[in-house]
């Protein structure tokens, strides 16, 4: 077989194909990769804003309960109420709110009757409130009014 330019394209040929594939092939690999590291990511940054959610509900209804013992020192006819918390009071973009409760509890004996007026305070925190994927922490603790005042 003689050797011409028309017989060496003829050789050439599978092998521009194959390069081609090879680097098809190349970039799906590293396309795939990025995509999982993204996704990794962002799964990371939801995980980080959900426990940052979490730990500041956790303190807003302990601010809810100091809140609600401070207006019981105040008036023990205080029965709750629904505390708005601005986002910039927070430091972010979301607001929360703080739903108080004061619930009394029946004494156990005749002898509790007199001795002790015990309430429970109730504080439920939600951030950001009114929305579908939203974290809400509650506490509550007992109170003797009769100690308060």
């Amino acid at each position: 077989m003689k050797f011409n330019r028309k017989n060496a394209k003829d050789l050439r040929s599978p092998r521009r194909g194959v390069a081609i594939i090879a680097v098809i092939a190349l970039y799906a690999v590293a396309i795939t990769m990025i995509g999982a590291w993204i996704q990794t990511a962002l799964s990371h940054q939801r995980q980080a804003r959900l426990r940052h959610e979490k730990v500041q509900a956790t303190w807003l209804a302990d601010a809810g309960i100091r809140r609600a013992a401070a207006q019981l020192f105040k008036d023990s006819s205080y029965v709750g109420e629904h505390w708005l918390i601005e986002s910039d009071q927070l430091g972010g973009k979301h607001a929360a709110t703080v739903e108080i409760r004061i619930e009394a509890i029946p004494p156990a004996s005749e002898l509790d009757n007199e001795s002790a007026v015990r309430v429970r305070i109730v504080a439920t925190a939600e951030l950001p409130p009114g929305t579908r994927r939203h974290v809400r922490h509650t506490k509550s603790t007992e109170v003797d009014l009769k100690k308060l005042n």
